[in-house]
């Protein structure tokens, strides 16, 4: 009797480390959603533009550099980078 209870306890341990291991070792990804970067011309933060918070790449539109706006929200001087789904 014991070697039948061993030979189904064995599987279901081993498959339960399995899902364990897979949850643990699960990292965090950035989110997928689009900041708002501003174009200064015509107007200083009116034309906004998809952008990102983190990268490389300078996010651009018509040639023109965009940027965010500050936690206060009283001007655009914080570097946007280019925005790339899926990253």
């Amino acid at each position: 009797m014991k070697s039948i209870r061993k030979k189904w306890l064995l599987p279901i341990v081993a498959f339960s480390i399995a899902i364990a291991g897979a949850f643990a070792s699960n990292i965090e990804t950035k989110s997928a959603a689009p900041v708002l970067g501003y174009l200064d011309h015509p107007q200083p933060c009116k034309i906004s533009v998809q952008c990102d918070d983190f990268g490389i790449i300078a996010c651009t539109s018509g040639g023109q550099v965009a940027k965010r706006m500050n936690a206060l929200g009283t001007s655009c001087n914080l570097p946007a980078f280019k925005f790339v789904p899926g990253q």
